[in-house]
C-alpha cells in the first residue's frame, strides 16, 4: 500500500534535513519567479486536500486540472492524489469540445482552471472554455478558478468558486494521505484524440512511482 503524495511530498516535509529544501521552482512566461519548499509544499497541498474532502470528493472520484504551468497545478495534483481521488490533467491550450470530451468520458466532479493564462506574449482565457466545457458535462458539482491574471470574468452562483474561496476555510489544516492500494488508480491521461476518441490510460500509485 502507497500513496503518491506521502512518497513525493510528505516523506520529506517531515524529515527536518530536508523539509527546507526547495521542492518546487515555478517561472512564467512574464518572468515571475515562485519557489515552495517541502514544507511549503506540504501545508499548501494539505489546505486543498481538506478543501475538496470538505467538498465531498474522496477515493475513486475523478478531479480535472485544466490549468496553466503554475504552482497551484502543482498543488492540486498532490492534493487530489492524497485523498484517494484521480487526477485528469488537461492541457491548458485546448479548445472546449477537448475538455469536454475528457471531463465527460472520466465522468469528473470537479475541475480547477484559471481565468486565464500567457502564452506567446498575450494572454489568454480559460474560464470561458471551461464554463462551455462544463455545460456539456452534468457530472461537474464544482469549478474552483485560480485568479491567475485578475481578469473579469463571469461566476455562476451554483458551483463557481474561487482558489482563495474554496482553500480559505480550511489555512493550517493538516491532512493524512487516503489508505490507497499500490494499484489504486492515480491519474488518467489521455491521448490525443487526433485519430479517434481520446483514450484514457490509467496510471497508479505504485506504477506511476517505479515509472519515474
Amino acid at each position: 500500500r502507497i500513496n503518491l503524495t506521502h512518497a513525493c511530498v510528505d516523506r520529506w516535509a517531515h524529515d527536518p534535513g530536508t523539509a527546507n529544501r526547495t521542492a518546487l521552482i515555478a517561472e512564467s512566461e512574464t518572468g515571475e519567479v515562485r519557489s515552495l519548499t517541502f514544507a511549503e509544499l506540504r501545508a499548501r497541498v494539505d489546505e486543498l486536500a481538506a478543501a475538496l474532502r470538505a467538498a465531498g470528493v474522496g477515493k475513486g472520484d475523478a478531479v480535472a486540472v485544466y490549468m496553466p504551468m503554475v504552482p497551484e497545478a502543482v498543488i492540486a495534483a498532490y492534493a487530489i492524489a492524497k485523498v484517494g481521488a484521480i487526477y485528469l490533467p488537461i492541457f491548458s491550450g485546448f479548445a472546449p469540445s477537448a475538455v469536454a470530451a475528457r471531463l465527460q468520458d472520466a465522468q469528473a466532479r470537479l475541475l480547477f482552471t484559471a481565468d486565464g493564462t500567457w502564452r506567446r506574449g498575450k494572454q489568454g482565457p480559460m474560464k470561458e472554455s471551461a464554463d462551455k466545457a462544463v455545460a456539456e458535462c452534468p457530472t461537474v458539482e464544482t469549478v474552483v478558478m485560480l485568479e491567475r491574471l485578475g481578469a473579469d470574468v463571469p461566476m455562476s452562483g451554483d458551483g463557481d468558486v474561487t482558489w482563495a474561496e474554496f482553500v480559505a476555510p480550511h489555512e493550517g489544516a493538516t491532512v493524512e494521505p487516503e489508505d490507497t492500494d499500490a494499484e489504486d488508480p492515480f491519474m488518467i491521461a489521455y491521448t490525443s484524440g487526433t485519430t479517434g476518441a481520446p483514450k484514457g490510460s490509467v496510471h497508479v500509485h505504485g506504477g506511476f512511482l517505479v515509472k519515474i
